[in-house]
């Protein structure tokens, strides 16, 4: 199937403005093998335009990776297709999305640890390391890039679809977004105990 194929036939699952998780997490399995196809072409060919031996840079990097040169991820040139790039990223950035609601169910369960305890502050400092990582980097794209400011919307915006967004209800990620919420409130509140 043509990648613009898929992509329309992503578009069809909008309803009323939004995109189901569950809609997405299906295109997501069903799609896979063209993705890993596309993806492992691009690694196994040399650009005819360019020398094998060059290294090509995500054209998305980060101003963080450019001060840490090994993080650049390798790509694929400007010779390439660029409808192929498109689509790789398209596919990457839903995938994560779905790999955040993939974590519902742990961050349900950890908010029912977070409000049945005491407010033991021994018990919220354990709390906050432990979910850290989780809170302030794994979920740094969905809390400061993606989620809306009232907490309703998740937008999803692509590097080469500038017209395209993809918008999921908030009450998808609801404890998701509650967890990040508590988790920020509480660490703020920690740092401002310890000085």
């Amino acid at each position: 199937m043509a990648l613009s194929n898929l992509i329309a036939d992503f578009k069809t699952l909008e309803k009323d403005g939004f995109y189901p998780v569950a809609d997405i997490e299906q295109w997501i399995q069903k799609t896979r093998p063209v993705y890993l196809k596309l993806r492992k072409d691009i690694q196994d060919q040399h650009c005819p335009i360019c020398k094998p031996s060059e290294t090509y840079l995500n054209p998305g990097a980060t101003k963080s990776s450019e001060q840490n040169p090994q993080k650049f991820e390798k790509r694929f040139c400007s010779h390439w297709n660029i409808y192929e790039e498109a689509f790789l990223d398209f596919y990457e950035v839903l995938a994560k999305l779905i790999g955040y609601h993939q974590k519902e169910t742990y961050i349900q369960n950890e908010l029912k640890f977070i409000e049945d305890i005491d407010k033991n502050s021994a018990v919220i400092i354990g709390w906050l390391k432990k979910n850290e990582k989780l809170a302030l980097e794994e979920f740094d794209a969905f809390w400061c890039e993606w989620l809306d400011e009232n907490f309703e919307t998740i937008s999803l915006s692509f590097l080469h679809f500038k017209e395209f967004n993809v918008a999921i209800k908030g009450e998808e990620f609801k404890n998701t977004i509650k967890f990040l919420s508590t988790f920020d409130k509480l660490y703020w509140e920690s740092i401002l105990v310890d000085k």
